[in-house]
């Protein structure tokens, strides 16, 4: 199996988790204030800048390297997602599933579950800064949420992240 062939595929596959993320925040800046050509001009930068140096660094660099450096890339726009588009209560939430998936696919079999605690590490991180009101100025404020809709919403996330790390891992075996 030639996994450098493989990974090509699966990079024009994740142009689309990267646009929606670039989507949703789009969306909901919109509903907030409304869109100007800035933000769609910062939303085309961003969504360039996580693609476009995969496809020219994939023949130059190792599969593994590359496909690292890319679960890590997709963790960091994804949490910036959750944190730009409605915060923990978004649906962005989900498409952490792809970078666990990626890296139980190309790396090796302790990847997916590295990849999972810091998916779930990085989520916790967005709903504690939601709770603690930090990041309100630069964002806008949070969407309120029940208080104990945190802890079931985290659990749920935490170990969704661990299930789909086991079956990528195991799948990929």
């Amino acid at each position: 199996m030639d996994l450098r062939k493989h990974l090509h595929d699966v990079l024009y596959a994740r142009v689309l988790p990267c646009l929606a993320v670039v989507t949703a925040v789009l969306w909901a800046r919109a509903e907030q204030h409304g869109l100007t050509a800035v933000d769609l001009v910062v939303a085309l930068v961003l969504l360039g800048l996580a693609t476009l140096p995969f496809f020219a660094l994939e023949r130059r660099i190792s599969v593994r390297s590359l496909v690292a450096a890319t679960v890590i890339v997709d963790i960091a726009l994804i949490t910036g997602g959750i944190a730009l588009a409605g915060w923990a209560v978004s649906a962005v939430a989900v498409l952490y599933v792809w970078p666990i998936m990626l890296a139980g696919a190309f790396l090796p079999s302790w990847a997916p579950y590295a990849a999972a605690a810091v998916a779930a590490g990085a989520y916790i991180s967005v709903l504690r800064l939601q709770e603690s009101d930090a990041l309100s100025s630069l964002v806008g404020p949070s969407q309120p949420a029940p208080p104990e809709w945190a802890a079931t919403t985290a659990a749920l996330h935490v170990a969704a992240f661990l299930i789909v790390a086991l079956l990528s891992g195991r799948l990929a075996a």
